[in-house]
């Protein structure tokens, strides 16, 4: 019902405003909002200053805090609510009053605040003139916005925004900096206007509808942990070119950009394409794990195929039957030579269908908008490892590369920390790739280098080696 508030200067005065100018306005009192075109009043409210803090503000500011508006809900009671045309009156030009005049003056304001205490004697005058007046159009109500649709929306570019590697991250802060961005400013989008009331609630429902992952690590801390970027309704969203993200403030060694978000995936190919065709994937595009699950299911559900009397059996159609083992099949009781059915673990199928997908993994770096798909069946990884040359111990470092880790850089990290000579060298392992190499074994030190001053997880460190318990 709340319109957007009068700010002063939106206020239209005979010059400018003086200690005088407003009469003896006090904050809080009610008043009403005319146009300069239409004494009738257009909308209601409370002052939000007093005259002197007007005047002091230099014309900066709210002015007056609405409560309602023309066309708002409270007009939408009556069946036919128009505003009438009042003229202003003609004041003939005088000299300016001193401040002592102006106190004393008991004229009528031009100014269109007016205070409905000033408007009480006018009653009847406005009374008699209403009799004579034309009446404006019917002013037209504005549409009640669908504040969950916009809602939506908003999360959905949200999603397309956010990237992999600023997770996990908490809640609140996903939703005012990546959510609320893309709302327009003229919406108010209060989430306790819409049915979830609450930002947590919200995010549970989407987690429901497979969008993301939400884990509570802690009473009263929400996360989020996961995006499913591969979700069929994120694939028209766009965002536009004018929001970028938030910075995130972290202080990496050298010209490191931070750690790459590495996520399992499966690539669609072969007899299973046909099933996920039907949910609009195409051969050869990329799916999580996750998603691949849930499109099963919806497979499964949409066509009626899992039993009444065993929900962990599902009855095999032509094109499971394609996808799946036979050694996985259950006949059922009911099957026949001429007519046979068989049945499969719910389980199993999963299984099976994910067997005919590709595992690949999606990398996404901080200092690329577009991910990586690394088509192998192993992640990337770093190389430690341990060389003897001329009866000397060396530390070498292969595939930093992989982690848009500066060989070089990474070199000058080592004579620091490490107080020894380090740089590049050729080994026969990695041909044409950028080798490094320490004097000594530092297999401890350069693992915890990696995990602690370049968040690289160990599970992406091969010969990681955690230092020895005393």
């Amino acid at each position: 019902m709340k319109g957007a508030d009068l700010m002063l200067p939106g206020v239209v005065t005979d010059g400018p405003i003086l200690p005088y100018t407003f009469n003896k306005i006090e904050k809080g009192i009610l008043c009403c909002i005319s146009t300069t075109s239409n004494r009738a009043p257009i909308a209601i409210g409370r002052t939000a200053l007093s005259n002197y803090d007007m005047y002091m503000s230099a014309g900066r500011g709210k002015a007056v805090s609405v409560l309602h508006v023309m066309g708002d809900h409270v007009c939408s009671l009556v069946s036919s609510f128009n505003r009438p045309i009042l003229p202003w009156p003609i004041i003939d030009e005088v000299s300016p009053k001193t401040n002592e005049e102006m106190d004393n003056a008991n004229d009528e304001s031009k100014s269109p605040v007016n205070m409905l205490s000033q408007q009480t004697s006018d009653d009847k005058n406005i009374s008699e003139e209403l009799d004579d007046l034309h009446l404006e159009e019917p002013f037209e109500l504005q549409p009640s916005l669908d504040l969950d649709k916009i809602l939506r929306e908003c999360f959905l570019k949200g999603l397309k925004l956010i990237k992999i590697s600023q997770l996990p991250i908490q809640v609140n802060i996903f939703y005012s900096q990546y959510v609320l961005v893309h709302k327009s400013p003229s919406v108010d989008l209060d989430i306790k206007k819409t049915k979830f009331k609450k930002v947590g609630l919200f995010l549970k429902a989407m987690q429901d509808e497979g969008f993301v992952e939400v884990t509570e690590p802690k009473s009263g801390v929400l996360m989020l942990n996961h995006i499913n970027k591969d979700h069929i309704e994120l694939r028209g969203v766009t965002v536009p070119a004018s929001i970028t993200n938030p910075k995130v403030e972290c202080h990496w060694p050298g010209d490191y950009m931070g750690p790459p978000q590495i996520e399992d995936i499966r690539i669609i190919k072969g007899p299973v394409t046909a099933l996920f065709s039907q949910f609009g994937y195409k051969s050869g595009e990329c799916i999580s794990q996750s998603e691949a699950r849930r499109t099963i299911d919806s497979y499964v559900r949409n066509n009626k195929l899992q039993l009444i009397t065993d929900p962990s059996l599902v009855r095999l159609d032509k094109l499971l039957t394609s996808i799946c083992e036979p050694k996985t099949f259950i006949e059922s009781p009911e099957s026949t030579i001429s007519n046979p059915i068989f049945h499969i673990r719910f389980g199993d199928l999963i299984s099976q269908a994910l067997k005919n997908l590709t595992t690949a993994y999606r990398i996404t770096y901080p200092d690329m908008s577009t991910p990586v798909i690394w088509n192998r069946k192993e992640p990337p990884h770093i190389h430690l490892y341990i060389v003897t040359k001329a009866g000397k111990k060396l530390t070498r470092i292969a595939e930093l590369e992989n982690f848009h880790i500066n060989p070089d850089s990474f070199s000058k990290q080592l004579k620091i920390n490490l107080a020894c000579s380090a740089g590049r060298t050729d080994d026969q392992q990695y041909p044409g790739k950028i080798v490094i190499q320490a004097q000594g074994v530092h297999l401890v030190a350069i693992s915890k280098l990696l995990t602690e001053s370049y968040s690289i997880p160990k599970r992406f460190i091969k010969g990681y080696t955690e230092p020895d318990k005393k």
